[in-house]
This record gives C-alpha cells, sequence and structure tokens, in this order.
C-alpha cells in the first residue's frame, strides 16, 4: 500500500522506504501538483458508481457478514485510488503485515458482486485470489489502475503512486453464491477492501413478489403496489440479480424493453439495439391484467401491452398501441419483444399471463448466445422460448413479424403449454402464428389464431415439426400460407 495523507489509522500506515515518494502535511504545493500529475497520467478514472458497504451491513434486505484470518485489520478512513475507487471510512485493511484470507457471507444468494480494492502495492506487486460458493468466479475490471486479472486473481499496485492501484472488480459465477473469499500475501502495508451493495441487491431483493405500474410518478422499492417499480425492466433486473424473486404483477399500461438479455445475472454487450428484450428469467412468473394503483385482475379491462416499438415510430393510427398486423411496423424493432432461455439440463421454465405482446420484428442474421442456448435474430418476434417447462396462457400476440420463423411464438424443446390465448396478425416465413419444434408434450389447447400467414412456406396459423404435441378445442380462422397448411402444418412428430 503506498503512503497515506492527514489520516489516523488503527496501526500507522505512514512510510518512506527504498526511494518511494513520501508525502506529509507539510508538502509543499510544488509536489502535490507534481503528484497530481502524475496521477493523471497514470491511472484510469473509475466510472462505475459503488455505493460501498462494509459488513456486517444489510442493503435491501440482503444482509452481508464477514470474517477471516491473518493480517486483517480496520481502515479507519475513507481512501481513494484511481481518481474515483473509493473504500468508505471503516473498510476491511488487508495485509498490512502478511498473509489474510477473508470471507463475506450472504444471507440469501447473489452473484456479480462488484469488489472495491484501494490502496494497493508501491514497493510490490499485491495479489488477491476470490473465490465463491459456487468455485472458480471471473473477474472484471469495471475500473481500474495498475492492476491485471489472470483467472481469478487480481495483481496490483506496482508503480503506483502515492495512492496506490486497485479498482472496482465485478465477481461472476455461472451460478448464484453466499460467499466470497479474498485471500492473498499482503504485504506493502496491504490495501483496503469494501463492496458495492448496489451490485448485489438492488431496490426490492429481498421480496419473492415484485409489482410494476407504469402510472406511478417514479419508481419505489418494486415490493408493494404503493411502491411499484415504474418500469418492467426495473423488475426484471431485480428478478436477475436475486433468485429468492419468483414473481412479477405488472399493472395496465404500455411497457417497451430498455436492457438486452441477460447471462448469470449479467446484462449482455452488444452493438446492436434491437436485442433489447423482455427477458424472463427461468423460474419467473409474469402476471399482467392488475388495474393502475393494484386491485383485481382482470386480463380483458387492463391491457397490459408489452410492446417491441423501441424507436416510437410504429404506425398508431387507432391511439392503442398495438400492432393489429404486421403493416403498422416501421422503423427499427426490437428483434423478440419477449425471451426465455433456460438450461438444456435442469432448466424450470417460465409463466407468462396475461399480456398483449406486439411488434417484434426479427429480421436479423445469426444467432446470440444467451445461458447456452442459440437465439436467432429472425425467430420468435412476440415470444422466443427455450427450453424448460413452460406456462403460456390469457396472452395476445399481435402484428409480429418473423424473417424466419414463429412470428407471433417460437417454441423450442422443453414442455410447452399455450392456453387461452389470441394470436392475430402475426407473419413469419414459417409458422405465422406459433412455430413449435422438438417439444416434448407440448399442448396448445382454447387457442384463437386468425389472420396469420406463413409468407414463404407452412403453416400460416401453426407449424409444428418434431416431438409431441396435443391440440385441443383451438379455433383457426382467415390464415394463409404460400406453401402449405394455411391454418396448420406439421413436419415430422406427433
Amino acid at each position: 500500500m503506498r503512503n497515506y495523507l492527514n489520516s489516523t489509522f488503527a496501526t500507522s500506515k505512514s512510510r518512506n522506504t527504498n526511494g518511494i515518494l513520501f508525502m506529509n502535511v507539510q508538502s509543499t504545493f510544488c509536489s502535490m501538483f507534481l503528484m497530481l500529475l502524475w496521477l493523471m497520467l497514470y491511472t484510469v478514472p473509475a466510472k462505475a458508481q459503488c455505493t460501498a458497504v462494509v459488513p456486517p451491513a444489510t442493503v435491501n434486505g440482503v444482509n452481508v457478514t464477514g470474517s477471516g484470518t491473518g493480517s486483517i485489520q480496520t481502515f479507519l478512513t475513507a481512501f481513494t485510488s484511481c481518481g474515483s475507487v473509493t473504500t468508505p471510512a471503516n473498510s476491511i485493511w488487508l495485509g498490512p503485515s502478511g498473509a489474510f484470507s477473508y470471507t463475506f457471507t450472504f444471507s440469501q444468494p447473489v452473484n456479480n458482486v462488484v469488489v472495491a480494492i484501494t490502496g494497493t502495492g508501491g514497493n510490490i506487486n499485491e495479489t488477491f485470489t476470490i473465490t465463491t460458493s459456487a468455485g472458480t468466479p471471473s473477474l472484471t475490471a469495471i475500473s481500474s489502475c495498475f492492476s491485471s486479472i489472470a483467472s481469478n486473481v487480481i495483481t496490483s499496485g506496482a508503480g503506483a503512486g502515492a495512492n496506490g492501484g486497485g479498482g472496482y472488480f465485478r465477481v461472476s459465477n455461472t451460478g448464484f453464491y453466499t460467499t466470497l473469499t479474498i485471500a492473498g500475501p499482503g504485504g506493502d502495508n496491504g490495501s483496503q477492501v469494501a463492496l458495492c451493495g448496489d451490485s448485489f441487491a438492488p431496490s426490492g431483493c429481498s421480496a419473492t413478489t415484485l409489482f410494476v405500474d407504469a402510472s406511478v410518478p417514479a419508481s419505489g422499492s418494486g415490493t408493494t403496489w404503493g411502491t411499484a417499480f415504474k418500469t418492467f425492466d426495473e423488475a426484471l433486473f431485480t428478478a436477475h440479480t436475486c433468485p429468492n424473486v419468483t414473481t412479477i404483477n405488472v399493472a395496465a399500461g404500455l411497457y417497451k424493453p430498455t436492457k438486452k438479455p441477460y447471462n448469470a445475472g449479467l446484462e449482455i454487450t452488444t452493438a446492436d439495439a434491437r436485442e433489447v428484450t423482455f427477458h424472463i428469467r427461468d423460474g419467473l412468473a409474469v402476471y399482467g391484467g392488475f388495474p393502475a394503483g393494484g386491485g383485481t385482475r382482470n386480463v380483458a379491462a387492463n391491457a397490459t401491452i408489452l410492446s417491441g416499438d423501441i424507436d416510437n415510430n410504429d404506425s398508431n393510427v387507432d391511439g392503442n398501441n398495438i400492432a393489429e398486423t404486421t403493416a403498422n411496423i416501421a422503423g427499427s424493432n426490437a428483434y423478440h419483444v419477449v425471451l426465455a432461455s433456460a438450461a438444456a439440463s435442469g432448466g424450470v421454465g417460465v409463466t407468462i399471463d396475461g399480456f398483449i405482446i406486439t411488434a417484434g420484428n426479427p429480421n436479423g442474421t445469426l444467432n446470440l448466445s444467451v445461458n447456452g442456448n442459440n437465439i436467432g435474430r429472425n425467430n420468435g418476434g412476440g415470444i422466443f422460448i427455450i427450453n424448460g417447462t413452460n406456462t403460456l396462457t390469457n396472452n395476445t400476440l399481435s402484428g409480429n413479424l418473423a424473417s424466419n420463423q414463429g412470428g407471433g411464438m417460437y417454441v423450442q424443446n422443453g414442455t410447452n403449454a399455450i392456453t387461452a390465448s389470441t394470436l392475430s396478425g402475426n407473419t413469419a416465413f414459417t409458422g405465422g402464428g406459433i412455430y413449435a419444434q422438438s417439444g416434448v408434450n407440448n399442448t396448445i389447447v382454447n387457442n384463437a389464431l386468425s389472420g396469420n400467414s406463413a409468407s414463404g412456406g407452412n403453416g400460416g396459423g401453426i407449424f409444428m415439426t418434431l416431438g409431441t404435441t396435443t391440440l385441443t378445442n383451438n379455433t383457426l380462422s382467415g390464415n394463409a400460407a404460400t406453401g402449405n397448411g394455411g391454418g396448420l402444418s406439421t413436419s415430422s412428430g406427433t
């Protein structure tokens, strides 16, 4: 750890050894200016926002405690490295006089925790080996200086100025974890460590049911109708971060996606703005049809619209924010309005109930990998679902357009129950309304399909291939196909 200015510590930390620059409160203005200039040239300013916490602490209902062995003390004052990476007062002081191992324990499973480290190095590099209860994590430097990452080890500090090196480092696993351990040999007077509380416990994290209401003036904690989130995306972000969330209730209103899919709870970074979607986390149930302000659910009376019109230029002459046909689509809409992607082995599935899903337009190329599955950018305009046991009921899919398969809905693998839904005005090359592939015991019951079309292939209303599907009491009218089966077409399967 580098030298420290004008601070009181649990143990004195100021030193001047091996020719390293030492500054105290009597330093000259010139020396301070030169040091500031040096820091500006050789540090990378942190851009991340971090509400730093030190155990014991509670963040939005998630309790975090800590314990360790070896050289561990309390650093009494806040400290900043890399320009704006800050650990708070009373942060954990690791390795001031030797090796250490410190474990953070969380009261509920977490992922993508961001660790703040300041004051590393000077004479030597310091190393930090990070493990979790879910195994060896991957590390990402959100912002850092004088630091490098190799696998699950951070090396930081050699050559740093008076304020040392460090950074904000995200700790990610393929699964959630309840402990995070940092270990190292210490030395060079150690370093300070804290956690970014907002990385593992967003608002609403302690709840099992979240609430969304577009009519509220501003978002609250999301845990009641009175404190509802204003956007569906906020609730989905919380659900992807906090696995104890099982249900999201959504009030009437218009909702458009602003977030891209999540891998292991972390939003994917891509260059394509059209990859935003309402990504329903595996195991989650989402329900529309509640009145503004909460109350008795009535899907027919409380239109809860999920729209892919992300650039806000679709034709909407009747003012209802619903694409009745694909002719209403203009500009660059989201590829998939709703996405669910469960693991091929052990996936749970989702429930989607009571929504109007409209104006998706997958007409891209290639695939996007989400949770290990390839998501075709040309399939599944309204809903794209792969794997798991899924329940899709009381939904209306209208005016979705896919250049390949499944204008209204694309379901692949798993077991899918599609019931009491209306699909109209959807178009795809094959399977204008529904494209079902390789499902196990799929059921399509009590649905109405009308005005859907297969623009170049088969199955204007429904196309099924491979797998096993049972159809009961469905109404198909006015659907059309360039190939075979205006209403229904099958290929292989039973």
